[in-house]
């Protein structure tokens, strides 16, 4: 089950820290409970990939049983896969110890540029 997390009407400036929250949820709506999970979280531009947050690096688990997570995309995690400003794509993926892989969250945002990227 994917949701839409929209993150459109944000403005997002390269170099800003992105954060993400969501509720992982099955196909009836319940939460997924996240202990043991293997949770990906990928950005894209249009045309290339630019990095993956897993457990420990971008992604953290802030309530298993309800099956909350957050993503936080730091200035460091930018620079280190040199994102450029522009539109992106993002999906969180969560497989579960038992098996069930899903999508949980999807979308496109776009990253304004920065002068305090531009004239540091």
């Amino acid at each position: 089950m994917s949701t839409h997390v929209n993150l459109s009407d944000e403005i997002i400036h390269v170099g800003e820290t992105i954060t993400i929250d969501v509720t992982c949820a099955d196909a009836d709506g319940l939460p997924i409970n996240l202990a043991g999970a293997v949770i990906v979280f990928r950005l894209a531009s249009r045309s290339a990939f630019l990095l993956d947050a897993v457990l420990g690096y971008g992604v953290a688990i802030t309530d298993a049983a309800a099956g909350k997570c957050r993503i936080n995309i730091t200035p460091a995690m930018q620079a280190g896969a040199n994102v450029p400003p522009g539109d992106h794509l993002y999906e969180l993926k969560v497989s579960t110890p038992g098996g069930a892989v899903s999508i949980q969250a999807e979308g496109v945002f776009t990253l304004s540029d920065s002068l305090f990227r531009i004239y540091p």
